[in-house]
């Protein structure tokens, strides 16, 4: 397993063939040169993206928007944009960016994420190309895939470019993390959009990519909708948790390959936590991303730990023997020895699907486990107790 600041620095290689990707698609996409050390935000476009710092969308005022994709390592610095305006539009544009009409037409998808965004909105029957068709649950696409109208375009961390160039999606969202050096799909001169989503360390920024998704179909309005639903939810669960007099201390995740990768202070998992009414033990790490972090490390400092996190999957339900037979050190944490182990089945829930665009029903799941006399009568979700 990799920390994610090695992540990010693939990330930006990757990012970089892009540059070359636009030259050849020869679409009037913006390069990332041309852009490098300014915002290329126009202050008379308004923008609709409130959480998000992975992206930006600007209303022009005629019906386009300009999208925005930043570098993760340096606010808004800008290496890609295009514009996207509405089917037999007749706006005028005079810029050099690239211009795609939507709805477009079809789509190959590379992460689960990006995935379950479309099927929120209704448009699967878009998505022509998949990668590791294996783990795909939805049943729409499984069916998709069955009958030859979806075809999987990576396995294994391998791509088909010859099969990519005969299927000629019109889009391709991509996640950099997936890949080691440059994406072997540059190569069919497809046109590639980075979907960065998963660099997003605020619950509420993650689930807001699904306006980034629903850009290229024309469904802004729909996303919009479904998003302040979630924030509104996500807002009411985080002030009903704030009042709590007692927060219960938090650890998380696993040892695995000699090193115990601990979400940092600053992280996602970290913020939740927090957001649910915990006391994340690494709350003052200054790190977004995980920590790699040797076993007697956290045994020092997390032995006593109210509750620990866990994602994961088992063979049937997960137990302490299951659990405890992994590694004989956590039968020493009191949270096992309490029974105050926080499950999330990922195989039985989805989690890594659905539960990035459900904030607001972790963070429900989350305050349910550790403050049960706020939400009394709720059933958790991802989230449970190992009985």
């Amino acid at each position: 397993m990799k920390s994610l600041s090695t992540l990010f620095s693939k990330a930006l290689r990757v990012l970089s063939m892009l540059i070359m990707l636009v030259v050849l698609v020869n679409s009037g996409c913006n390069s990332p040169q041309t852009n490098a050390g300014k915002s290329d935000e126009n202050p008379t476009q308004k923008s609709i993206v409130k959480y998000a710092h992975g992206f930006n969308i600007l209303d022009r005022g005629d019906g386009s928007f300009r999208l925005l994709i930043f570098n993760p390592e340096i606010p808004k610095e800008v290496f890609f944009s295009c514009t996207l305006v509405p089917n037999n539009s007749t706006v005028k544009l005079n810029n050099e960016e690239l211009i795609l009409q939507v709805p477009i037409d079809s789509v190959a998808v590379f992460s689960a994420t990006q995935l379950s965004s479309m099927a929120i909105l209704n448009e699967l029957d878009r998505v022509v190309g998949v990668s590791e068709a294996r783990y795909i649950t939805n049943p729409v696409m499984k069916q998709r895939i069955e009958e030859g109208k979806a075809v999987e375009l990576g396995n294994n961390g391998a791509f088909f470019v010859e099969r990519t160039l005969a299927l000629h999606p019109q889009v391709i969202f991509y996640s950099p993390y997936l890949l080691n050096e440059a994406h072997p799909l540059a190569a069919s001169h497809q046109i590639m959009i980075p979907f960065l989503d998963f660099l997003e360390t605020n619950p509420l920024g993650r689930a807001e990519w699904i306006k980034f998704t629903a850009l290229f179909f024309g469904q802004l309005p729909k996303a919009d909708s479904l998003f302040n639903t979630m924030v509104q939810s996500y807002d009411s669960l985080k002030k009903l948790a704030t009042s709590v007099a007692y927060r219960p201390t938090v650890m998380s995740d696993k040892y695995f390959a000699d090193q115990w990768y601990m979400p940092g202070g600053q992280s996602y998992m970290a913020m939740m936590i927090a957001d649910a009414g915990g006391d994340y033990l690494w709350k003052d790490d200054p790190h977004n991303a995980s920590i790699p972090l040797n076993l007697e490390t956290v045994l020092s400092k997390a032995s006593h730990a109210d509750f620990w996190r866990i994602v994961g999957s088992y063979d049937g339900d997960p137990s302490y023997e299951k659990l405890g037979s992994e590694n004989e050190f956590y039968s020493h944490f009191d949270a096992f020895k309490k029974r105050k182990v926080l499950f999330c089945d990922s195989r039985k829930t989805g989690y890594f699907e659905e539960g990035p665009l459900q904030p607001q029903i972790q963070l429900a799941d989350l305050i349910h486990a550790f403050h049960p006399e706020l939400l009394p009568d709720y059933k958790p979700v991802y989230y449970k107790l190992i009985p």
